[in-house]
Formats: structure tokens, C-alpha cells, sequence
């Protein structure tokens, strides 16, 4: 029901959103230049090129045009000025609408304007001055916001580990850009990286250590459960509508209030009425990986958990049975939720984890562990003796955690990685889960013998099919300033040399979110050369220090690149390559099947 919903919720919102850009495309041609004023809705972040970013909903604009189409949207904003943390401000500075995925040779580029639908974000606006203004000062749930947010900074800030603080920014207040790149690599290999985002886990914690707390403080059974849900609805809107969270909490919600008028609760249904929600408020998640995996996650747990809990082998002994319910347990919840969720993982990112089948078990309760230990650190903040021990113990937990990721990295099948996923593949696997689901529980043991080994059968064919084309792939990725090339070579080792040309913060953000998950996805074992244009050099040392290749690096000056095109940015001419004393040469070979072939000598 509510992906048919969905799906019409997401034709209305895309052909307004159509409008709402050709409008601004005209008004952007009569005046370049804007005067917004608008209020401060996310916390103001600095990236890494010394500039600030933050989310603001326009409230009105010196243009009655303008105002008339922007009023009430929110943008994300850009300022190399100081801009304060909270409040209502004026600003100038040029608008420009997100630019949808212009990679012409491949299918894996970002889609800007798609990551802003899902986001509900109407566009960027560059600042180039912040006006003085006379606005009213900010609310006090504004205030009051801000210095949770501070004072929970300060709690962070005590851990000695950065990597231990990217977690706790990310898994509290989902501030991801303290995040570190290896480390979301090696989780993302041992299959727990949803535990470094906030997810519906985090949020159980969180409400069963409040729960908790008011049950020793004696407060009674039904406003213990009030108090509950209703800091659990603060802590939403503290941090911000996000899939995973909204769906928990009206999950949490119904079952509050089924509970407190002795109704009987039904999960899915709760589910299915969570997204239903969702959808209406972001229609352009529906094909979203957040919303497909946080969905999908539960959905697994709910219906196939009870499923294979029916073939947990029993000894006929009360003690015996019950101890090996107890540790099959959370093996079930992992193999649930991992094998409902395999299909958009492969769909999206073309891996999925087989160390974390066996590692989640593990992780889950050392990171609750470490989240009960951060949430005291947190209440008892005022108290810096305890509050730097609770920090510690949290500390050393995740110290634990990372410690035993790491040990994916020595085993090769830690990963299985699809780098081309077909439907069929798809198909096969979803509907050997939603079987297991319906079929009829003295039937279940046949179907998952019977068509587990059909979906294998079908998916190994395709998989093997796939991996004997021998063409050479030549993906190009592009932005409006920007363009990057991955050239592919089919042998054993997997080889790329990837060109890169344009400014350097457009690179840096393709290769952050397109170019190292898309090499990672394709499985490349080698990358012997990096071409790359004087201006954006340093994204190449960046790209050595995130990946571990270690290729040749060639920057080519403005004198060896062609004149610059219609995009307003400059080709690269690789005639010098072959004709020039640089550190090393490049030799193109043309085949009369039209497939070429680098040579570096």
C-alpha cells in the first residue's frame, strides 16, 4: 500500500519540483544576484576548504518574485564568512539548482539533484555577504538546541581517539563529516557500518536508557512510558527527520499506545504505517538507499526472524534448548536483517559482508555497551570525574570494536563484491525471501532447499556470464566544472588509470561520493596511473592516502590542455602524453575492433 502511495506521491512532488527549477532558472537569468533572509536550521559545519556549510528555510526575499517561489524552502548554503550558529540572518550570493548525474559512459555517477529531492533541500546558494540586520533574536527552542549540542560536543571532545569521536558524532548526532574514510571502509568490509549512523538500534538504546532511568527514579508504569515517547519524539526533532529514526519512533509510538489502551500491536503494520509517513513527507525516498535498507532491515527481523527460529535444532532438554535459543538468537537477527537488505545493498554499492553475518552478534552489544556508557557520560557531564570515566570505558569498548573489524582485512572472502548486478540476480533473491516469508511453515525447510539452490544457481550463471566480457570500460564521470574518466582494463588484476580535470572542490566531492565507491564496486586491484590537472593535484595524494594504490601521478599544466569547451572547462590533450619526456609515457593502441590499450613505459 504505501509503495503504491509512494510511487504517485513521487510523480506529483517530481513535476513540482520541475516547475519550481524552471522557475528559477528564469529568475536566475534576470538577476544574478539574491537577497534572502533566512533562519539557520542545521548546525554550521566547516569543510574541509575552510568554507561553512548549513542548512536555512528562506522566509522572505527584496525580490517579491522571488520570495513568492523560494519562501518557505530550504537551501543549503556555502559562506567563506563567519556565520553564526544560530538564528535568523540576511544573506547575498548567487543560486544554483543540483545537477543531476551527467556521467555519459556509465551509470553509477551521483545524482545531486535526486540526494537534495530525498532531502527535501530546493537548491545551493553560494554567500557571498552576510547583510547587517535588525532580526529578532533566536527562539528559545533554538537556544536551547544549540547548547545541548555544545555541551554534548564537549562530552565527545574528551575522547583521545579521533576515530572513537567520528563514531559518537555520527551514532548521536548525526554529524557524519567527522566521520573517518578508513574506518567506514573497514566496517563497511565487516559489515556493521549501519552501526555508525543513526538507525532504529540507537534510538532502542537511547529510549530503554531512559526507560530505565525513570523507573529507578520510581515514576509509574504509563507516564514512564509517556515521558518515554515523547523524549524520544525530542530527540527527533533535535537531530532531524531521518528514515531510519522517523520509522523507529512511530514504530515506538503505536506500541506505547496499543500497550497503554491493552490493544493488540502489530508490527508490520506499524511499519508499513511508518513509511507511509515517510513517503508523504519525502516521496523521492522511496528509491533511496536509506529508505530501501532501513525498511528492508526491519521488514527482515519481522517476518523471517520467527521463520528461522522454527529450524533452530532443539536437544528436547529445558536448559540445553533454552542456552541454545539464547545464542541463536542474535545470529538469527543478524542473518535476517543482512539477508533481506542483500538485494539493495547489491543493487546500490554491488557488495555485501559475510564476516558481518558472524561479526554483528559481536558488535551489537559492545556498541550498546559503549552507548549506555557515552549516554551517562552525557548526564552526568556537570560531573567531570565521572563523566570522564564513563567517556573512557565508552572509549574503550569501541577501541575493542575497531580492533576486531580489522580482522576482515585478513580474509579474502570477508566481501562478496557484484560490480554489475542484474535484475534477474535481483529477482531471484527477492523472491526466495518473500517465499520463505508466505510459504507455509511445514513447507519451509523444502522451499529454502529447493530455491536457495535455484537463486544460487541463477545468480552464479549471471555472475559468471558477466565476468568473461573482456572490453575494455571507459566510465566517465562529470559536474558542471568537472570531469573525471576511470578506464578499466579486463585483465587478471583488474587494472584502471583514471584522468582527472576541472576545480579541485568538484573532484574532491566526485571522488569522495563517486569515483573510490565506484572502483571499490568494480573490484580494481591495481591503478598504475593517475592524470590529473595542475589546479586539483592534491586530490590524487588524497586519493593514494583514502584507497592504499599507490599509482604514478602526472600533472599536466594549463600549456598541455586543449582550449576549454562549451562546459567551461579544459580537455586533456593526450598527444602530449605520448609525445612528451614526461616522468613517464603513455602509448594509445588502436584495435580494429575500436577497443584501445594503455601502455606505460
Amino acid at each position: 500500500m504505501f509503495l503504491i502511495s509512494g510511487a504517485a506521491l513521487f510523480t506529483y512532488t517530481e513535476a513540482k519540483l520541475h516547475s519550481f527549477y524552471e522557475n528559477m532558472e528564469k529568475i536566475c537569468k534576470r538577476s544574478q544576484i539574491l537577497t534572502l533572509k533566512v533562519t539557520i536550521t542545521s548546525p554550521v559545519v566547516t569543510s574541509p576548504y575552510s568554507a561553512v556549510r548549513f542548512r536555512c528555510k528562506v522566509i522572505s526575499a527584496d525580490d517579491k518574485e522571488v520570495e513568492r517561489v523560494l519562501k518557505n524552502k530550504t537551501l543549503r548554503c556555502s559562506s567563506r564568512n563567519p556565520v553564526p550558529p544560530i538564528g535568523t540572518i540576511t544573506i547575498q550570493g548567487r543560486y544554483s539548482a543540483p545537477q543531476k548525474a551527467k556521467g555519459t559512459l556509465n551509470s553509477h555517477s551521483f545524482d545531486q539533484r535526486n540526494h537534495f529531492a530525498v532531502n527535501n533541500i530546493h537548491g545551493q546558494f553560494q554567500i557571498s555577504r552576510i547583510l547587517p540586520d535588525s532580526a529578532p533574536p533566536p527562539s528559545h527552542l533554538a537556544i536551547f538546541s544549540h547548547t545541548m549540542r555544545t555541551q554534548v560536543h564537549s562530552v565527545i571532545n574528551r575522547a583521545k581517539s579521533e576515530e572513537v569521536r567520528g563514531i559518537f558524532h555520527a551514532a548521536f548526532l548525526a554529524e557524519n563529516e567527522y566521520r573517518s574514510r578508513p574506518l567506514d571502509a573497514t566496517f563497511r568490509k565487516a559489515g556493521v557500518v549501519h552501526l555508525l549512523a543513526i538507525s532504529g538500534f540507537h534510538a532502542a538504546l537511547l529510549l530503554t536508557a531512559i526507560v530505565t532511568a525513570l523507573k529507578i527514579c520510581g515514576v509509574p508504569y504509563r507516564p514512564r512510558m509517556i515521558l518515554s515517547v515523547c523524549a524520544l519524539w525530542g530527540y527527533l526533532f533535535f537531530i532531524g527527520f531521518i528514515p531510519s529514526l522517523f520509522r523507529t519512533t512511530i514504530m515506538v509510538t503505536f506500541f506505547c499506545l496499543s500497550t497503554l489502551i491493552q490493544r493488540k500491536n502489530h508490527s508490520i503494520h506499524s511499519l508499513g504505517t511508518a513509511g507511509l509517513f515517510w513517503l508523504y513527507l519525502s516521496p523521492h525516498s522511496l528509491f533511496s538507499a536509506g529508505f530501501q535498507l532501513s525498511f528492508a532491515a526491519t521488514a527482515g527481523i519481522i517476518l523471517l526472524q520467527p521463520v528461522l527460529c522454527t529450524i533452530t535444532p532443539k536437544l528436547h532438554n529445558k536448559r540445553s534448548d533454552f542456552l541454545i535459543s539464547q545464542m541463536m538468537t542474535p545470529f538469527w537477527l543478524s542473518v535476517t536483517a543482512s539477508a533481506a537488505t542483500v538485494p539493495v545493498l547489491l543493487h546500490h554499492f554491488g557488495t555485501f559482508s559475510i564476516y558481518g553475518l558472524f561479526f554483528n552478534p559481536i558488535a551489537i552489544p559492545l556498541m550498546a555497551a559503549s552507548m549506555w556508557f557515552f549516554f551517562a557520560a552525557v548526564v552526568l557531564s556537570p560531573i567531570a570525574p565521572l563523566c570522564g570515566l564513563s567517556i573512557l570505558g565508552a572509549e574503550k569498548i569501541l577501541n575493542l570494536m575497531i580492533y576486531l573489524s580489522r580482522f576482515c582485512e585478513n580474509f579474502k572472502l570477508s566481501e562478496i563484491i557484484i560490480s554489475n548486478t542484474t535484475a534477474l540476480q535481483l529477482f531471484a533473491m527477492s523472491i526466495l525471501i518473500i517465499g520463505l516469508c508466505a510459504v507455509h511453515q511445514n513447507l519451509r525447510k523444502i522451499f529454502l532447499l529447493h530455491g536457495g539452490a535455484l537463486s544460487i544457481f541463477l545468480i552464479a550463471i549471471v555472475t559468471l556470464q558477466s565476468s568473461t566480457k573482456t572490453t575494455i570500460e571507459n566510465s566517465e564521470f562529470k559536474s558542471p566544472h568537472a570531469t573525471v574518466n576511470v578506464i578499466i582494463h579486463p585483465d587478471r588484476d583488474k587494472t584502471a588509470w583514471i584522468t582527472a580535470q576541472g576545480k579541485s572542490d568538484e573532484i574532491r566531492r566526485m571522488r569522495e561520493r563517486e569515483i573510490e565507491p565506484f572502483i571499490r564496486r568494480k573490484k580494481v586491484t591495481k591503478v598504475p596511473l593517475f592524470i590529473i590537472s595542475e589546479e586539483a593535484q592534491k586530490e590524487a595524494h588524497e586519493f593514494i592516502f583514502s584507497t592504499g594504490f599507490n599509482p604514478r601521478i602526472i600533472v599536466l599544466r594549463d600549456e598541455h590542455l586543449s582550449e576549454e569547451n562549451e562546459s567551461g572547462y579544459k580537455k586533456l590533450d593526450l598527444r602530449y602524453l605520448v609525445s612528451s619526456n614526461a616522468a613517464c609515457s603513455l602509448k594509445i593502441e588502436t584495435h580494429d575492433t575500436g577497443r584501445f590499450i594503455f601502455s606505460i613505459f
